[in-house]
């Protein structure tokens, strides 16, 4: 009974000891499942992480194509309507620091970050690396974007596309590091400490990278292709093989000897000059200027400017304040006309997508001034407002120069406005234009020029030398001549008389 009662005692020791075995082995198993899963949804975060900062890389690649086209003044496809335009963004000043368009910095970011990412998912105790330090700059990002959301839309009135998806795309990745962070169990402060602390371990990996960093980072501050301000965008132009010694007997601008109806003489540079009676250039059926045209300065000038522009595009305002130093500086022996070339598809046939869309209103708001003895000075503040070109706030600016707003209206609503304007846009076509601002130079010594883009007053000093001492070579020339055809005549005279004798 004693030896029964022991074997059972044994035996239920036994399956005890057997069940406590089978539930450790359960809860070890429970446990690796836990972990594998926790494992998994780690991988996910990280996976996350990598797509999120391809998609920043991808947005701010596209951003930087806007940011190119903007200062060649080509639309952008994200330029949907008055109040949406990337293109308006781009031309910020906001849109640039160190000398970098932001979006290239951009680029530089979510590298980091996806690097970052990859780099955390390799290791085998991943513990909090990289979500603290991807967290900080996270929110570095996410602070900076509503910064720059608050200035696009409150100072310059414009909602960029692509720049509200990098501030998502932000807001991801700060996600993630949250995420990431309290997954980790650590804190934030511990993350940190921890991250920094393994960074230090691993020295002579990361000061090198962060040494490349660096390199990379003064090469795009040293190298990058210069953003066009106001600085740098103005250029140096060369007139030197436009310039004609000979003197043209057709007195530019009007009033001239006729040496031949539009007969065409070869420039310096082998083109063509083809130019009227007056000495006025003709461009395929088209002249350059007309009795139409607008104008202002000297009447028998050395040189003449004319000027194709848009009251809408950023660069044509810094273009009209170079062009208008310049007049005040030479106006006694220069003549400038205006034409207009907006780039709005309501009026210019070469513009197929919506672009700047009060441009056309614009041209032909100066029209109207014009007809009233007002152009210039409609010319020039439509320039400095260009955010005023319909409605209550064009009709501010009306009060402003001081045109009669009956008759104003009365022309703003017949054709005859408009079709001054598609003149000028054809004229331009014939030039081959494709943007704005474009200048257009000739004279009695001048060769015609066409110049795209901004020009500094520098190059009038230089052009206006270049044309004084064309000028005394073409004088001297003449007086030798002058003096040799009397000398000719006074010795046919003794030769005349001697035979007489």
């Amino acid at each position: 009974m004693f030896l029964m009662t022991t074997i059972n005692d044994s035996s239920k020791k036994k399956k005890k000891k057997e069940e406590s075995m089978v539930e450790e082995t359960s809860g070890e198993e429970k446990n690796k499942t836990r972990t594998e899963k926790k494992v998994d949804h780690g991988k996910k975060l990280f996976i996350a992480a990598v797509i999120i900062s391809l998609i920043g890389i991808g947005a701010s690649i596209e951003l930087t194509r806007v940011h190119h086209k903007a200062h060649k003044d080509i639309a952008s496809s994200c330029d949907i309507s008055d109040k949406v335009s990337c293109t308006s963004i781009a031309l910020t000043d906001e849109a640039v620091f160190l000398r970098v368009p932001i979006s290239v910095w951009g680029i530089c970011t979510y590298l980091v970050f996806g690097v970052l990412a990859v780099w955390g998912m390799g290791l085998k105790e991943r513990k909090s690396f990289p979500w603290g330090i991807c967290f900080l700059f996270g929110l570095a990002t996410v602070i900076y974007s509503v910064w720059l959301g608050y200035i696009a839309y409150f100072k310059y009135g414009f909602v960029c596309l692509w720049c509200t998806a990098l501030y998502v795309v932000n807001m991801a990745l700060m996600i993630c590091g949250i995420l990431g962070v309290r997954r980790s169990g650590v804190g934030f402060a511990g993350a940190v400490k921890g991250e920094v602390a393994y960074l230090w371990s691993v020295r002579e990996l990361t000061l090198p990278l962060a040494f490349l960093a660096g390199l990379i980072a003064a090469g795009l501050i040293y190298f990058y292709p210069a953003h066009p301000d106001k600085k740098q965008a103005a250029k140096d132009v060369d007139f030197s093989k436009n310039i004609r010694v000979e003197k043209d007997r057709r007195k530019a601008g009007g009033g001239a000897e006729n040496d031949g109806k539009g007969s065409p003489r070869r420039r310096n540079d082998g083109a063509e000059d083809k130019r009227d009676e007056n000495g006025v250039p003709i461009v395929g059926k088209y002249k350059l200027v007309d009795s139409s045209t607008p104008v202002r300065g000297a009447e028998n000038p050395d040189l003449i400017l004319v000027e194709f522009s848009d009251y809408e595009c950023p660069f044509c305002e810094r273009a009209h304040l170079n062009v208008k130093k310049a007049f005040e500086k030479y106006k006694h022996r220069m003549k400038m006309y205006h034409r207009h070339f907006p780039l709005d598809q309501s009026c210019n046939r070469l513009v197929k997508r919506p672009y700047h869309r009060s441009a056309c209103n614009a041209a032909r708001a100066s029209v109207c001034a014009g007809r009233q003895g007002k152009f210039w000075e409609m010319d020039h503040v439509l320039f400095i407002n260009k955010k005023s070109h319909t409605g209550d706030a064009l009709m501010e600016l009306v009060g402003q120069v001081g045109l009669n707003e009956k008759e104003f209206k009365r022309c703003m609503e017949s054709d005859s406005s408009m079709e001054q304007v598609k003149k000028d846009i054809e004229v331009g076509l014939a030039l081959k234009m494709r943007g704005t601002p474009t200048f257009v130079f000739y004279g009695p010594h001048l060769d015609r020029k066409m110049v795209s883009g901004l020009i500094k007053v520098k190059s009038f000093d230089s052009l206006f030398k270049a044309l004084d001492k064309a000028k005394a070579q073409a004088e001297s020339e003449a007086g030798s001549r002058s003096e040799s055809q009397a000398d000719s005549e006074e010795g046919g005279e003794e030769s005349d008389t001697a035979q007489s004798e």
